[in-house]
């Protein structure tokens, strides 16, 4: 017997109908079949030539303005700074802030030249609040309490050694004993280099001038806020013993000159 071979027979539909899916026919409905795909769809404004380059440029010109703001305030500060026409340093146990400075400048500016020929008069001072051992007892018994701020106090002592020690505030204010410490190591120049064999009466040892004890002070009374056994000396250079700095001390001698000799009643009317 033959085996028969049963063969399917397929029949092509020369234009069949394709029945769309739903997502195709949401995709037509919603005409997106007409977009090319490759073709910008952006249908906004135009832009700008500015705005393109600050888009293209921001950061480049950002960091060009940085620096171009930098420059001109370093150029104003420069432009407008005053140079001090004298550096102090006072340590002891007054805080010299606000109005007591201000009271203080004025003071000085008695003594005090232009010496930079700038038309301006300026001083620059380093204050650090310090108490003695001895003061800070004495100051707790008139509190009659037992709190002091004995960390500060310590950080205005470590001020006053890294000030002293640069040689730049060379008119120096100090509490008795603070002067003498430093009065053991030489590092003021001596009164009679300053004043030769005409020491003052209101001498303080070899180095200094007793504040308390000069017409300066008894004039001045609104800076009687400093003790009056604050000492005056003029700080030895020992870093920079350079043709400027040797001006610097000489001016600061000179003023220390004038605060000694200085007479009110060239001043009274």
């Amino acid at each position: 017997m033959e085996n028969e071979k049963k063969t399917q027979e397929f029949i092509c539909d020369e234009d069949p109908e394709i029945v769309d899916s739903n997502a195709a026919r949401r995709i037509k409905g919603l005409g997106e079949d007409q977009i090319n795909q490759h073709e910008s769809q952006f249908h906004g404004r135009k832009i700008g030539w500015l705005e393109n380059f600050w888009y293209q440029h921001k950061w480049h010109a950002g960091i060009i303005a940085f620096f171009v703001i930098a420059a001109i305030v370093a150029i104003v500060q420069f432009a407008t700074k005053v140079t001090p026409d004298a550096y102090l340093i006072y340590t002891g146990p007054a805080a010299i802030v606000g109005e007591r400075f201000d009271r203080l400048e004025e003071a000085l500016s008695y003594v005090v030249e232009d010496s930079n020929n700038d038309g301006k008069l300026k001083i620059t001072m380093a204050d650090n609040t310090y108490l003695s051992p001895q003061q800070i007892e004495e100051k707790l018994k008139l509190q009659g309490n037992s709190y002091f701020d004995y960390g500060s106090n310590s950080a205005a002592y470590e001020r006053f050694i890294t000030t002293i020690a640069a040689c730049e505030h060379l008119l120096c204010f100090l509490d008795p004993e603070i002067h003498n410490d430093y009065a053991e190591l030489e590092s003021f120049v001596p009164l009679s280099d300053i004043f030769g064999e005409d020491i003052p009466d209101c001498a303080y040892g070899d180095y200094g001038i007793r504040l308390g004890d000069t017409k300066f002070y008894e004039y001045f009374k609104d800076i009687n806020y400093l003790p009056a056994d604050t000492v005056i000396a003029v700080r030895t250079i020992t870093l920079d013993p350079s043709e400027k700095k040797q001006q610097s001390q000489e001016l600061h001698m000179e003023i220390l000159k004038k605060i000694v000799l200085f007479d009110p009643e060239q001043f009274e009317e």
